[in-house]
């Protein structure tokens, strides 16, 4: 289960029933008064399943005393119900586009996604890669964040070039038409929506937040993960991203050098379309995810020990950081 009410978790408790709750994201700790409440509440709980090792890693940090072993990381897999591959040309000619490289970010309008960061790293990619265009695309949950947002956009000489979208209901025919993805937010637990990128067989440049590592990996191979628009990770709270969202951010020049990198690579990257798309589909299988979290949920209703860790391919789990080389028009929609 996943936020269970504490009167639920009592009561469960109290009737000797497992609980197994999913954490798929750590920003409910982010305020450290809440940590008290949750060491007591962990207690009646007999393990958690993080999306990813960070968000493991967060939870560890605001709860040390719960035993490391009942804590294990299950990575999300792909709802091919939700996401499902469409024609390339099809969907480039639908968004009007000729011969633009088209970076995509799908995400709602908040600060958590951190939309203001990109387009002003975007700004610095434009300079330099001519045929570059930025769409977004997602919900506006702040009116107050996107009205900044699209201020900074209108102010920059490539304002042209980048596209602020609402909320996308064909997010495959997107993905289908774009050439790479891009998502530097200052968390995530697992991200859906690059995981889905990467299934459509895009290249991904994401900011070290949860499940990045995971997704991306470490040789270049499928795109580079950048450092946190903050820093460290795992020091990641409400005050600091509200105090730092409209700033100039730590990851900025990494971030521009990536997409430039990408651009610069982009022959590379249409021709790696379709192996990176075989590969996505295996390491992300649903069936996989749904394996491991029934095998989770026998051992527990066995009143046996948790595995201390998932199982997975090494292709899921060789995370790390490599730094990119630097490299050096009709609407998009």
């Amino acid at each position: 289960m996943h936020g269970a009410p504490d009167w639920l978790v009592a009561q469960a408790a109290e009737d000797d029933i497992p609980i197994i709750e999913t954490l798929h994201g750590a920003h409910s700790f982010f305020n450290r008064e809440t940590w008290p409440g949750e060491q007591l509440r962990s207690e009646k709980i007999t393990g958690f399943v993080g999306v990813s090792e960070l968000v493991r890693r967060q939870y560890m940090k605001a709860n040390p005393r719960y035993p490391s072993d009942r804590i294990i990381t299950i990575p999300n897999g792909v709802d091919t119900q939700h996401i499902s591959f469409r024609d390339r040309t099809r969907a480039r000619e639908w968004l009007g586009l000729r011969d633009e490289f088209l970076f995509v970010s799908l995400a709602r309008y908040d600060m958590q996604k951190n939309t203001f960061g990109l387009v002003r790293a975007f700004s610095d990619v434009a300079l330099a890669c001519p045929g570059a265009h930025l769409l977004v695309a997602g919900r506006v949950d702040d009116i107050s964040y996107f009205e900044q947002v699209r201020r900074l956009r209108d102010a920059v000489p490539s304002a042209s070039r980048i596209h602020l979208r609402g909320n996308c209901p064909d997010a495959a025919t997107v993905l289908a038409a774009a050439d790479a993805f891009v998502l530097d937010s200052f968390f995530e637990g697992w991200s859906l929506a690059s995981m889905e990128a990467l299934f459509a067989g895009l290249p991904v440049v994401m900011s070290e937040v949860g499940g990045a590592r995971e997704q991306v990996g470490e040789n270049g191979s499928r795109g580079f993960v950048v450092g946190n628009p903050l820093g460290d990770p795992e020091a990641v709270d409400w005050h600091r991203i509200s105090r730092a969202r409209f700033e100039r951010h730590v990851n900025h020049n990494a971030l521009v050098e990536a997409l430039c990198a990408i651009y610069a690579d982009r022959n590379r990257w249409r021709r790696a379309r379709d192996d990176l798309r075989v590969e996505s589909t295996m390491r992300f299988s649903a069936d996989v995810c749904l394996q491991r979290h029934a095998e989770v949920l026998k051992r527990a209703a066995a009143r046996e020990r948790l595995l201390s860790q998932a199982s997975f391919p090494e292709s899921v789990t060789n995370g790390g950081t490599r730094r990119p080389n630097p490299t050096g028009t009709a609407p998009v929609c």
